[in-house]
């Protein structure tokens, strides 16, 4: 495969101490070792919320000439609809999920990077390829192929629903032995465990239709006032509800 040598960007030299402690880590996990491939992509530090720094790999020029696969991705709507039916959900969010998949031999020169000392490559599915999610979907897909009348993942984050808890905690250990045995690890401050509604794929699920019509009403306010915030910041703002459960409440109340 014909493709265009990337530039490699310079590293500050404040954060060259960094680099070299994230590549050793990497080293000593197994998860690169050193390459002497003809080309290689540059590495770009991101800074993280906490201050620390993230190595990033530019794919780009790799990506740009790679053919795409076609694996299908989970459809959200579909995932929402059959966690949105049940009663007791958990999601689990797969630490650096993308390692546990191993690179074939001959596709981890196409993986090399090159930081201010060496040259490195992957021996695992790295971050920033183009098919990596498609790739990793399918072997979420066929991982959980026997559990998915109740376990279903996008991407890294799967999702465990169940009529209850009893069920759920049995649906629970089945897919922890399997995630055991394919070496995933999860990131438990980023899992919801055993609830009955959860915030998955950016939405709400769980058994909303045991939510009152006043809390209803009152969860429409915020998500209208925040969907405007924008145009209405500053302005006051004047809320008229139903007042028809009001109304029946008072109306039958005991006399």
């Amino acid at each position: 495969m014909k493709r265009k040598k990337p530039y490699i960007y310079r590293i500050p030299e404040a954060l060259k101490g960094k680099v070299d402690k994230q590549i050793r880590e990497l080293l000593d996990a197994g998860l690169i070792e050193e390459s002497d491939s003809d080309t290689a992509h540059p590495v770009v530090c991101v800074y993280k919320k906490d201050g620390s720094v993230r190595l990033c790999v530019d794919y780009r020029t790799l990506n740009a000439v790679t053919k795409p696969d076609g694996f299908p991705m989970e459809n959200a709507v579909d995932l929402m609809y059959n966690t949105g039916k049940a009663n007791i959900i958990t999601t689990l969010d797969l630490l650096k999920g993308y390692w546990g998949i191993p690179k074939e031999e001959q596709s981890k020169d196409y993986t090399s990077f090159k930081t201010h000392r060496d040259q490195y490559r992957f021996n695992v599915l790295p971050f920033g390829l183009k098919n990596a999610a498609a790739t990793f979907q399918r072997v979420m897909n066929n991982s959980l192929k026997e559990f998915s009348e109740f376990a279903r993942a996008y991407i890294d984050d799967i999702a465990i629903y169940s009529a209850d808890v009893g069920t759920h905690l049995k649906h629970l250990d089945c897919v922890f032995r399997k995630l055991d045995e394919l070496g995933f690890t999860v990131n438990t401050k980023k899992c919801s465990f055993v609830k009955n509604q959860i915030k998955y794929l950016g939405h709400i699920s769980g058994i909303i239709k045991y939510i009152g019509t006043i809390e209803r009403e009152a969860y429409a306010i915020v998500w209208s006032l925040k969907k405007f915030e924008p145009w209405i910041f500053g302005s006051p703002i004047k809320v008229i509800s139903d007042h028809n459960p009001l109304t029946f409440v008072v109306k039958n109340a005991p006399q």
